[in-house]
């Protein structure tokens, strides 16, 4: 037998604050009162809010003053803005580290459920806190979106075992399918086998940048930059790759994987290996060894370079971008830019430089702007950019 559910109705006349159940009528007391629906203020003010606070206290320079307040509000207004606190963590050192690991650590213990690693979408810090085996698992950062790390620390003996332990923390992430841009600074050599090692890991990417030539000293004499030049493979043609033919053929290889790559970065001269360390030669001896180190562009010697040069950055770049069909632009590190400002301050010995004159610095880039045939994705042109 068919049977009808007891139902809330408002009766017309009657007064808005009394319902009436079918059998029986009710008051304002009752459990169907219509004040018992409190407003609730919109999360995306309080999240708005949050945000203004940490943007004028951005981690980790305020501490955790900032948002001390709004933690212990609420368990839900803690949980938003430690999530907000947590979202972007630049690191200066390990000991920096190890307490935003045990502090999320103790968050997901004593507030279960609320997955405090998840908040973490941008890592950015040395390399060391990869390196060190007391550091805990980064894959754990199971929503990292971006990964910066700098290797100044690191050796040519030390960057591939960073690089390996750095692998091994995402082999089981769901990160490695979600991180978006992947950026590692000064690092020792950059080569096909790397490339390799990281499209595999993360064939997701839409960011990648590697470099090392900011390894390379140049804002002191030619003697520092010249110790600086000992641990870097700044430029592998031909010590590494016959020719810029070759480097563009196994490059575009190692990073066939990545099928979203829209932006690369590239920190390595394409010019001659010796090239840079021949200039400093013979750039020492024209201004009587006084260690002034002139840009490429200004020195006649070098200058016979620049053709070849920028035939094999423009070669290399296209062979990337047909084989990347996402790619939207390759960037690469460069000797061969516009005239740099004269000096105008005198030297230890009241030698003025000329204000016409030129002076190395490296790095100087060139950025490709890849314009493609719309349906095909083939490339129509590529267009320079000195910066």
């Amino acid at each position: 037998m068919l049977t009808r559910t007891t139902s809330a109705v408002l009766p017309r006349g009657r007064n808005s604050l009394t319902l009436r159940v079918r059998g029986r009528s009710i008051g304002t007391q009752s459990k169907f009162k219509i004040g018992s629906l409190k407003p609730r203020f919109p999360l995306e003010i309080i999240e708005t809010i949050v945000g203004f606070v940490l943007l004028l206290h951005p981690f980790p320079k305020s501490g955790f003053l900032a948002i001390r307040s709004f933690t212990q509000g609420s368990k839900m207004l803690r949980e938003i803005s430690l999530r907000l606190y947590f979202r972007d963590v630049l690191l200066d050192d390990r000991a920096l580290f190890v307490k935003v690991w045990d502090y999320l650590s103790t968050e997901n213990a004593v507030f279960g459920g609320s997955n405090s690693f998840g908040w973490v979408r941008s890592l950015i810090g040395p390399s060391h806190i990869v390196a060190s085996s007391a550091i805990k698992n980064i894959g754990s950062f199971v929503n990292l979106k971006t990964l910066e790390l700098s290797f100044a620390s690191e050796g040519s003996s030390t960057q591939d075992s960073v690089i390996h332990r750095l692998l091994d923390s995402f082999l089981h992430s769901p990160s490695r399918n979600i991180l978006e841009k992947l950026a590692l600074t000064e690092v020792p050599h950059v080569d096909a086998k790397l490339l390799e090692s990281l499209s595999g890991m993360f064939p997701r990417l839409e960011s990648l940048e590697l470099g090392s030539t900011k390894r390379i000293e140049s804002d002191c004499c030619i003697v520092c930059m010249e110790d600086s030049l000992v641990d870097i493979r700044h430029s592998p043609i031909p010590d590494y790759y016959a020719n810029a033919e070759k480097l563009a053929t196994s490059f575009a290889r190692s990073l066939a994987p990545m099928s979203r790559l829209k932006h690369l970065y590239l920190g390595l001269l394409l010019s001659d290996a010796y090239a840079l360390e021949d200039h400093l030669t013979h750039s020492d001896e024209a201004k009587g060894g006084r260690g002034v180190v002139t840009s490429f562009s200004s020195c006649l010697t070098c200058d016979r370079l620049r053709e070849e040069t920028q035939r094999r950055e423009w070669l290399v770049s296209l062979s990337l971008s047909r084989a990347l069909p996402s790619l939207d632009t390759i960037r690469w590190d460069t000797l061969f830019t516009s005239l740099a400002r004269g000096r105008t301050e005198s030297d230890e010995d009241g030698f003025y430089y000329a204000s016409d004159d030129g002076f190395l610095q490296v790095p100087s880039a060139v950025t490709f702007l890849i314009h493609r045939h719309t349906g095909s994705g083939e490339v129509r042109t590529m267009i320079p950019v000195h910066s």
